[in-house]
């Protein structure tokens, strides 16, 4: 999906870690990086769930998931089907509204 400029291509993967409790999700954007390599360039990380798809626009990411208050615990998510949107904008990848973990 061209999310971060047109005519570039970056690969979307989905990634579930399970654990004893519900685990760990992420969404790994992988592009090219400086020198040529290609590797992760943003990576999203949420507790239990976290499903992307490519938004309507094909320039952002549709992230969705449990969102967990900052003392909520993983039997309870504040909100369950929490959706927020992830974009590049300026240079930086930016969430709205900001659920998840951006690294």
């Amino acid at each position: 999906a061209p999310l971060m400029q047109k005519r570039v291509q970056l690969l979307v993967v989905e990634s579930h870690e399970m654990a004893a409790d519900c685990g760990s999700a992420a969404v790994t954007i992988l592009g090219t990086k400086p020198g040529g390599t290609v590797g992760p360039i943003a990576m999203v990380t949420n507790s239990c769930q976290l499903v992307a798809k490519i938004g309507a626009d094909g320039t952002s990411l549709q992230l969705t998931g449990p969102y967990y208050g900052s003392n909520a615990p993983l039997c309870c998510p504040t909100k369950p089907n929490a959706t927020a949107v992830l974009r590049y904008v300026d240079g930086k990848w930016t969430q709205s509204p900001n659920y998840f973990k951006v690294e």
